[in-house]
């Protein structure tokens, strides 16, 4: 029994050390186009302007922010920066906004998304930066708090 929970945990240990790998190599942009990276954020919300679910999430995004005001939060755009602005509403102080630099099935690959392309799409992380939750669809003010209290 201990054995199997020693291969367990260097299972995840190393399934999150290749996922922080992959991100690491991810390329982001802030809306006036300086590279940025994740920084702090807890929160990460996919979405791209032609998506028409995406677009919906987009309109409840800032009521969970609101709502969470103390979770960083990055909504990463898998458009162009001029895409990006024309579909994006403002958002609380507690949302970074990017755009991925790279092709948009590696962003998602590196953030877990097995449904390549699937959007939206969202994870929490946990204090060491690996995916605690993931969630394909418009996300809800009640999967935060589940994830807030799992993760």
């Amino acid at each position: 029994m201990r054995s199997a929970l020693c291969i367990a945990a260097l299972i995840v240990a190393l399934a999150s050390a290749a996922w922080a790998e992959g991100v690491g190599d991810l390329r982001f942009k802030d809306m006036s186009g300086k590279p940025s990276a994740l920084g702090q954020a807890k929160l990460v919300a996919f979405w791209s302007s032609d998506c028409a679910p995406c677009l919906r999430e987009m309109g409840i995004l800032p009521d969970i922010a609101k709502q969470n005001s103390d979770l960083p939060i990055a909504l990463i755009s898998l458009k162009d920066a001029e895409h990006t602005r024309a579909r994006l509403i403002p958002m609380p102080e507690n949302v970074q906004v990017l755009v991925a630099q790279d092709e948009g099935r590696a962003v998602l690959t590196a953030f877990g998304n097995e449904r390549t392309l699937a959007l939206p799409y969202s994870v929490m992380l946990d204090k060491k930066g690996a995916i605690c939750g993931k969630y394909y669809g418009i996300l809800s003010p009640d999967k935060v708090k589940e994830w807030r209290k799992e993760c």
